[in-house]
């Protein structure tokens, strides 16, 4: 509670029923470091156009940790390392108490209450989803361009490189 919110009305979600700042948790199998909370600035990042680095690689997947105000779908872009910028969807359920997903994605969190700036409201439970866009078009990424969209927040976000599959052939 107080002067931060995740919207407009200056609701958040309770921070004891999160994660412990710093730690690590996993979602739908796939590992999160969440956020620490700093003392400016909040424990999530409001979606507007935010270039993020990430450590260069070849990625399959970005996980994220996030919700929206009100559903959305709008575009994340990938750096690659020779100069390319190539665009996924991005879609995010609503945070919004006792919402489903919109789009089918895992639950990562749901809170027993909700917080206004000045009392918390009980039972309402709002969400924080786990979204997941493809990397689509293989090459070594550098970082990501959150969208121009400040109804979306991120918590946290992984990047996944699947294993390599074997593939053996049978000789007769």
């Amino acid at each position: 509670m107080g002067e931060y919110g995740f919207n407009i009305w200056g609701n958040t979600f309770p921070a004891e029923e999160l994660p412990a700042p710093g730690t690590e948790s996993e979602v739908a199998g796939v590992p999160f470091a969440f956020p620490a909370r700093a003392v400016v600035g909040g424990d999530n990042v409001r979606c507007r156009g935010q270039v993020v680095e990430v450590p260069p690689g070849d990625y399959d997947w970005i996980y994220l940790l996030g919700a929206a105000e009100r559903r959305t779908e709008d575009h994340i872009g990938l750096l690659y390392a020779d100069g390319a910028e190539r665009a996924e969807h991005l879609r995010m359920s609503d945070f919004w108490p006792e919402t489903d997903a919109r789009f089918g994605e895992p639950l990562a969190f749901r809170t027993l209450a909700l917080r206004y700036p000045r009392h918390t409201h009980a039972p309402h439970a709002p969400s924080i989803w786990q979204q997941r866009s493809p990397v689509s078009v293989p090459g070594r990424l550098r970082a990501l361009r959150l969208p121009d969209n400040p109804a979306m927040h991120v918590f946290a976000l992984t990047l996944v490189q699947e294993p390599e599959k074997e593939t053996s052939c049978a000789s007769n």
